[in-house]
């Protein structure tokens, strides 16, 4: 067991390694710090490597070393413009994070739908393949007419749809259908991770809510996908060439939706 040396007040000693926490500064993502010292105090104390295969999976990846969260430094090696999906990945090698045999993990907090806060953008940021899709382009045209030339969406407005590519690229990342990345995650885990020896490898799960790309059995009643526009400022999108501001558009959980007094629903279809 590694140990390091502290002094607290006159009082000094030492402690296991794996106990100390690094800080999280407040930045709002203190829940992916605890899930990265969770995972990496399980592998140093399973001996610096793990067999890793996702619940529900039979993959196994192999000699997982190191968790770390998705920073600055990660998009800009990967070439990722706008929020990557992924929020923390499993590695070989830190050095490299998104080296072939990465798991890509696309984390929120326990707290039901509500704590995905959003699955993800409709404007340009959110990337071609969705800001391009035929039914987020009706849906932009919807919102546009409310907001007009206002500067202001009147009321908050909700588009149900059921393309499940567009769900799936959504939930899962922008690139879905192609090779797992930043901007593909294998899983969307939420809660706390857990840890099942099984003998020959180690399952990892979350203690809420879990599921595998592709898999949107999940994301039904309250956490079914949805088209939604709020009022904020300073925030905006282009339809047709023109930019209409004091609206942010995105895809959300039904749940935090459907509540919103003066909602304006449309039926989005092909």
């Amino acid at each position: 067991m590694k140990l390091a040396a502290v002094k607290i007040g006159t009082i000094a000693g030492f402690i296991p390694i794996n106990t100390i926490r690094k800080p999280t500064g407040g930045n709002g993502t203190q829940y992916e710090d605890e899930v990265v010292d969770a995972i990496n105090s399980y592998i140093l104390e399973a001996g610096g490597k793990v067999d890793f295969k996702l619940k529900g999976d039979s993959k196994v990846y192999k000699d997982i070393a190191y968790a770390v969260k998705v920073d600055s430094a990660i998009k800009a090696r990967a070439g990722v413009k706008g929020d990557p999906k992924a929020d923390i990945i499993l590695c070989k090698d830190k050095s490299n994070p998104t080296a072939p045999g990465a798991i890509y993990i696309s984390h929120k907090k326990e707290g039901g739908p509500e704590a995905f806060q959003q699955y993800g953008g409709l404007s340009e940021q959110a990337g071609e393949h969705i800001y391009g899709h035929p039914l987020v382009q009706k849906f932009l045209g919807k919102v546009a007419a409310i907001v007009g030339n206002s500067d202001s969406l009147s009321s908050p407005v909700m588009g149900m749809f059921t393309d499940k590519e567009l769900a799936n690229m959504s939930i899962y990342g922008p690139d879905y259908g192609g090779a797992f990345s930043l901007q593909h995650t294998q899983i969307i885990g939420q809660g706390k991770p857990v840890f099942k020896n099984t003998g020959k490898n180690v399952e990892l799960s979350f203690s809420s809510h879990m599921s595998l790309s592709g898999d949107l059995s999940h994301f039904v009643e309250g956490y079914l996908p949805v088209f939604g526009a709020t009022f904020r400022a300073g925030r905006g999108f282009t339809y047709k060439g023109k930019r209409y501001n004091g609206a942010r558009v995105a895809i959300y959980p039904y749940k935090l939706m459907a509540t919103r007094g003066g909602l304006i629903t449309e039926n989005i279809k092909k």
